[in-house]
């Protein structure tokens, strides 16, 4: 749907001001600075987007009469704002329901706001983009997830990081046993045979006594005849006895027992290096599979944008963001902007054909004509302001005013 005619009277800057505008391409509407060119713009913006685009102070200085706006569309709703409250009009020749609910079917928000659209970040516009292409929503929850599995990713880094370093700083001993050393064991051990020693030097020192014993008792065995008999057999039973006793040696025993805690630690050490190692070898896991989930959650997004029929040629939406012909949104060219901000404009309410653009003094003429064919190719009216009074203005404003209503654009321009 686009704009037939409108008539804006005591409106801003405007006095009275009547057009109708090309169905297909440019409208541009010139004049100097402060003589009422955006008003226009922002005068059907309030007709036909309501009262959250109302001026804070619609009459014009010094009018005498009320502020009123006509606007005609090409199938024939007749929108109008008059009186001092600007009420609104809507007359729908086809007896439809009127009144704002009826313009917000067709209006789009973009298409009398763009600067909203101009100046939004680059994720803003991607967004908008993708909730008119039916996949905001899904786009949404996949881009929720891939953060989510991005920083479980990022958490399972950094601790894979902490084990990989603590096991490179963590010593190994190949000839450490595979179970600590029992200095429990060691030292019952050593008591074992310090006694059995004991017992050992005891036999020999009772031995050592009974020969001196017998000595005495030669001297005197004529008469300790039996003494001597009697002795004779208790030094063959305790010669006998330590005869057979060999003593132990207890330097291994007391080396061990002073290398054990070494020994052990080294045990210890290569117990917790091995801990660790499992530690990181399940970390590794862990961020492999994060790493692996992540990879298709954002091949989904891809797969996702892949399928979705984008409203201009050229277009494409990658990491978040807009391309258009393979540039970013500050890469484009004025014109390339603009032309991307109407093409998706247009996209989020198909059945309005048209679009208000500001300062179009800011692209050159030769720019001007590509976008005034590419509007016209697909089909769409733009009502632009520019600062000239030069031959490609539809009407020139002076004061709020026509200072020249005749259309002056050859046929094909524009």
């Amino acid at each position: 749907m686009k704009i037939q005619s409108f008539q804006i009277e005591n409106i801003k800057r405007v006095r009275t001001v009547a057009l109708e505008p090309r169905s297909d391409g440019l409208t541009v509407i010139g004049g100097g600075n402060g003589q009422g060119k955006t008003s226009i713009l922002d005068a059907i913006a309030f007709a036909l987007g309501g009262k959250r685009h109302a001026p804070t102070n619609p009459k014009r200085d010094g009018a005498a009469g009320d502020p009123y706006i006509k606007i005609t569309m090409d199938n024939g709703i007749v929108v109008e704002r008059k009186g001092r409250n600007s009420s609104l009009v809507v007359t729908d020749p086809t007896g439809a329901k009127a009144g704002q609910a009826l313009l917000n079917s067709f209006v789009s928000e973009l298409a009398i706001d763009l600067p909203a659209f101009m100046k939004a970040s680059e994720r803003e516009k991607a967004k908008g983009l993708m909730g008119v292409l039916g996949i905001g929503e899904k786009m949404d929850t996949l881009e929720q997830r891939e953060k989510a599995l991005f920083d479980q990713r990022h958490d399972a880094g950094v601790t894979l990081g902490q084990k990989k370093k603590q096991l490179l700083g963590m010593p190994a001993y190949e000839d450490a046993p595979d179970e600590p050393v029992s200095v429990q064991d060691l030292i019952r051990r050593q008591q074992a045979a310090i006694e059995r020693n004991s017992r050992n030097r005891i036999l020999r020192e009772s031995a050592a006594r009974i020969r001196a014993q017998l000595e005495d008792a030669r001297a005197r065995a004529a008469r300790l005849h039996d003494e001597v008999t009697s002795l004779e057999a208790d030094l063959a039973r305790v010669d006998s006895a330590a005869a057979g006793a060999e003593d132990e040696p207890t330097a291994e025993l007391e080396a061990a027992i002073a290398s054990a805690e070494d020994t052990n630690a080294k045990v210890r050490a290569n117990a917790e290096r091995e801990r660790v190692k499992a530690e990181c070898a399940t970390a590794q896991e862990k961020y492999d599979a994060l790493a692996a989930e992540l990879a298709s959650v954002r091949n989904e997004r891809v797969k996702l944008l892949d399928g979705a029929k984008l409203p201009l040629d050229g277009l494409a939406i990658s990491d978040g963001c807009l391309l258009y012909k393979g540039q970013r949104w500050d890469g484009m060219s004025g014109a390339e902007q603009l032309t991307v901000a109407v093409a998706v404009a247009s996209a989020i309410n198909p059945k309005c054909g048209f679009v208000l653009l500001d300062e179009l003094e800011k692209f050159d003429m030769p720019s001007m004509e590509r976008f005034g064919k590419w509007l016209e190719e697909h089909g769409l009216q733009a009502i632009c302001t520019r600062v000239s009074s030069g031959d490609e203005c539809t009407i020139v404003i002076e004061d709020g005013m026509a200072h020249h209503p005749e259309v002056k654009f050859t046929p094909g321009q524009f």
